[in-house]
């Protein structure tokens, strides 16, 4: 899919930057998407600061901008411009209002019966008995009733230790993927286009959203990406959530997972330029109590370089 109003060459890289903008807060990037927005990245260091100039100032306020794109969109390259006219200011003094909500993460706190900020990492208590632990940056909704026990990760990774009752089935769900346990311990990690579920003891039904399933056993791993089960895994004991204590580490994993979950402690989004760099795999493990530092040398020592606009966006290239 196209980004909303499809950059052109007659079109500024002032306006082909929030073209992009709007596009990505229109609903979730394809695959497709995301190549092509890397690729426009790559292809000039003026696109970088453009994109994170439309971000900082127009961000924050997506919710207010999908209401009306083609009128937000003309607004905002009129804001952008060298004269804002009344219209315009306007706007964004609603932009302003609506990116405060945004800013201290409002839908989400309206949807979310539970969620942790990126330097946090608080455990949930159910009245089930059953214990929540959330990784940093990540939401969950519940439901304990007298029949059913349902959990909906919203966003981000959590760590359940599942009290043991064969009449009330425990479910969690993450976007279309449903993890099924009566009494068990397992890690749900939800990232965008995957879900890793991995366990640490008894049984755990993984049903993918087309249809596929597996039953996973302590120390193992099922990855679904794009709504199918991707692969299966065995993973060494004591690895399964290594967050937990404080460190991200990794076996063969991708530049991009490794950045998908150390930006869960880092404010802003990270951008990877091109898909050479986000597919190298590496093995290793970072400092989580100092993500600033473990980016720095991560990058470092794979000798890329990255470029930052304040905390809202840092390009990896």
């Amino acid at each position: 899919m196209a980004p909303a109003s499809k950059p052109t060459a007659k079109l500024s890289i002032r306006e082909q930057a929030i073209d992009w903008l709007l596009h990505f807060e229109d609903g979730p990037a394809s695959r497709a998407d995301r190549k092509a927005f890397e690729a426009w990245l790559a292809a000039d260091p003026s696109h970088a600061k453009a994109y994170a100039h439309a971000k900082r100032l127009f961000g924050e306020s997506s919710d207010a901008l999908k209401a009306d794109p083609a009128d937000t969109r003309e607004a905002i390259r009129r804001r952008t411009g060298t004269g804002a006219t009344v219209p315009a200011l306007l706007l964004a003094g609603f932009l302003l209002l609506g990116g405060l909500f945004l800013w201290t993460d409002g839908p989400m706190r309206l949807r979310a019966d539970a969620l942790s900020g990126h330097h946090e990492t608080p455990v949930v208590r159910l009245e089930d008995g059953s214990t929540i632990q959330l990784n940093a940056d990540s939401a969950i909704a519940f439901d304990i009733g007298d029949r059913t026990r349902t959990v909906r990760l919203l966003r981000g990774e959590a760590w359940f230790d599942v009290a043991s009752d064969p009449e009330r089935p425990f479910v969690v769900e993450a976007g279309g993927e449903r993890i099924t346990v009566v009494g068990t311990v397992f890690d749900v990690n939800r990232m965008p286009g995957e879900t890793e579920v991995t366990v640490a003891e008894g049984r755990v039904r993984v049903r993918a959203e087309n249809g596929s399933a597996v039953l996973l056993t302590p120390q193992m791993r099922a990855r679904v990406s794009d709504g199918a089960m991707e692969s299966v895994d065995r993973v060494a004991s004591g690895t399964e959530a290594t967050w937990r204590s404080g460190r991200l580490v990794f076996e063969d994993r991708s530049f991009r997972w490794v950045v998908a979950n150390l930006s869960r402690r880092l404010p802003g989004r990270i951008v990877i330029a091109s898909e050479s760099i986000a597919d190298r795999r590496l093995t290793g493990s970072l400092d989580l109590s100092d993500p600033d530092n473990a980016l720095v040398d991560l990058t470092a020592a794979l000798g890329l370089r990255t470029a930052s606009a304040g905390a809202f966006l840092t390009v990896v290239y």
